[in-house]
């Protein structure tokens, strides 16, 4: 999996917007030029510094347009390439290198700005289909995790990651949908499991939960606690099912890169893959200690992160949203194989976080593989057997006024003001 910054907004200056009008004649006698307030950061984005992408420029004034961005549909009947640009200081011609007079040299477009990403819903009419909804525009809410990247895989890099963290369709089970709480990396059978830091192994165990197969438990400890839902997080457990075989014995010590068990297809796998979960300060979910009420090992909140925060860090988001029907109000989020992280659904209706388990029932299989929640229905709409993406389409018995499809660092798309 490529690692890439997460993007941030680059903002021409002024002074490029004047001197191009000067250049093609383009400016109406009443010099009307936008003003530089009505282009600012949108101040709905709360950005907490992500990582800057310079590739990601501003769509108020477009570097090139012949190269719109792929999450903006363009009306091709009206942008023809194959004729002289009208004189519009809203579409540039781009032959012309832009300039900025504060300093009479050509304007850098790689300078980034370090400003919240700007609303990029403030687009062109006249190059957007007028025809079709408005548009989502990208926010940035930040992750609920402090970055705790840097992990290395668990098996061979090469491997697929065959099945993401969240909702999926399971095509082996009559389509059945569930919550999937960790990956699945497709791999040969007997390929090697790794630790990924140095840690204890924690616990061996044959039988494993219902469907799981052998699974091993590795307690690894934080340089860096932190506090997480009101508890101090300092140790995470990583949990490997479905092996062919055991490495290690309980209460062995680990270190990073170490072999600790052979991949397999024990439990109900269908094939040979290695199903990987992160668990924060427990091993314990919601539905054991539901099931086992005697047990004492909860800490107050269901344990399992996507495991994409230790093995990928920030990226760029690969999510991308589509308005398909307004009535019935229709939705369908994709994401890439890459980058399948679609983690948080908020809109004036209600709010479902799958990190958080927020409006999640996690006591049982049944009522956390429900995605009927009331003023929302998501379907996933692949099998997780798919490859090169996986969507879903989210439809809405009442319409909602404003909607954000955010990933797992807090990056993705908002529908409305």
């Amino acid at each position: 999996m490529s690692v890439r910054p997460q993007p941030g907004r680059a903002r021409p200056p002024l002074g490029w917007v004047v001197a191009l009008c000067a250049q093609v004649g383009a400016c109406a006698p009443d010099t009307d030029v936008p003003s530089d307030s009505g282009a600012g950061p949108d101040t709905a984005v709360e950005d907490t510094d992500p990582p800057t992408d310079t590739d990601a420029a501003d769509t108020d004034a477009p570097a090139d347009t012949d190269a719109p961005d792929s999450t903006i549909p363009v009306d091709t009947d009206v942008a023809d390439t194959d004729t002289e640009a009208p004189a519009d200081s809203d579409a540039p011609d781009t032959d012309v290198t832009p300039v900025d007079t504060d300093s009479g040299a050509p304007a850098d477009t790689d300078l980034v700005d370090t400003d919240p990403p700007l609303d990029t819903d403030l687009v062109d009419t006249d190059v957007v289909d007028t025809d079709l909804p408005p548009d989502f525009r990208r926010v940035y809410r930040g992750s609920t995790l402090p970055d705790l990247s840097g992990y290395p895989w668990p098996v061979d890099p090469a491997a697929i990651v065959a099945s993401g963290f969240g909702p999926r369709l399971l095509p082996f089970e009559n389509d059945r949908t569930d919550l999937h709480l960790g990956l699945d990396f497709e791999t040969p059978e007997g390929s090697p499991a790794y630790a990924i830091a140095d840690g204890t192994t924690f616990k061996v165990d044959p039988a494993g939960a219902p469907g799981d197969g052998n699974t091993l438990y590795i307690e690894y400890p934080l340089a860096t606690p932190f506090v997480w839902q009101g508890v101090t997080v300092d140790r995470f457990y990583t949990v490997y099912s479905h092996l062919s075989g055991f490495s290690v014995a309980e209460g062995d010590p680990v270190v990073a890169g170490q072999v600790v068990a052979s991949v397999g297809s024990t439990g109900g796998a269908h094939e040979p893959h290695l199903h990987v979960e992160v668990r924060l300060q427990t091993h314990c979910t919601h539905r054991y200690l539901f099931e086992n009420p005697t047990s004492t090992c909860g800490v107050g909140f269901d344990p399992a992160i996507s495991p994409l925060h230790l093995f990928a860090g920030y990226r760029e988001s690969d999510l991308t949203v589509t308005l398909v029907s307004r009535d019935p109000f229709v939705v369908r989020v994709t994401t890439t194989d890459v980058d399948m992280d679609l983690n948080h659904l908020e809109s004036d209706l209600g709010v479902v976080d799958y990190d958080l388990r927020t409006s999640l029932d996690t006591r049982t299989f049944a009522a956390l593989d429900d995605f009927d929640y009331g003023w929302m229905v998501l379907a996933p709409d692949l099998p997780a057997a798919e490859r090169g993406a996986q969507s879903y389409t989210l439809t809405f018995p009442t319409p909602p006024t404003w909607l954000e499809v955010r990933d797992i660092q807090g990056a993705g798309w908002r529908y409305g003001p």
